[in-house]
């Protein structure tokens, strides 16, 4: 299996293969903070989703980000938003 095969699989687990948002079947593995913006393909910054939720949070990622990252935050205690993402020049971008 790929390392992207093996990342998903344990965000899956990890989430116990529910949705983060309404506990249905998880289909999607979310990055919280966007590939786009710097984010990381470490499990950290993922999360899985069902479509339907995964379709809603990227309809408003401004407003659902803080609401993942707090999530993420119950299995990482220390987790920052700057440790999901992956080049310093995104460490000043800020969901607001």
């Amino acid at each position: 299996m790929s390392k992207w095969g093996d990342t998903k699989r344990l965000v899956y687990e990890r989430d116990n293969g529910q949705c983060a948002f309404c506990g249905e079947r998880a289909v999607d593995c979310h990055h919280i903070v966007l590939k786009s913006l710097g984010g990381k393909n470490d499990e950290r910054n993922l999360i899985s989703l069902c479509r339907a939720c995964h379709e809603t949070v990227h309809s408003d990622t401004k407003y659902y980000t803080p609401i993942l990252f707090e999530r993420q935050t119950n299995f990482y205690c220390d987790l920052t938003m700057n440790d999901l993402k992956q080049d310093s020049k995104y460490k000043g971008f800020k969901y607001e």
